[in-house]
């Protein structure tokens, strides 16, 4: 749902801008977390992604983008 990645943007900022973290973790490959995370970034922060989908936008503004395998997700699907 969009609205929802906008309120996890906005509480990432506005988290940031708060001082109430060092290191922020976002399970996402979401593009639209770009600018963001660019910010969190800017305040000297430190943002790490991780998805199973590629995130080539986002990682490239994260300190580290982890690439999860899907494959190691397999016994989590419903049989």
């Amino acid at each position: 749902e969009k609205a929802v990645d906008v309120m996890l943007a906005v509480d990432l900022v506005s988290m940031a801008h708060r001082d109430e973290f060092d290191t922020a973790y976002l399970l996402s490959a979401d593009g639209d977390f770009t600018h963001a995370s660019s910010e969190v970034r800017a305040l000297g922060k430190k943002i790490f992604a991780a998805s199973a989908a590629h995130g080539n936008q986002l990682g490239a503004v994260v300190d580290k983008y982890l690439h999860l395998k899907p494959s190691w997700f397999d016994d989590c699907k419903k049989q």
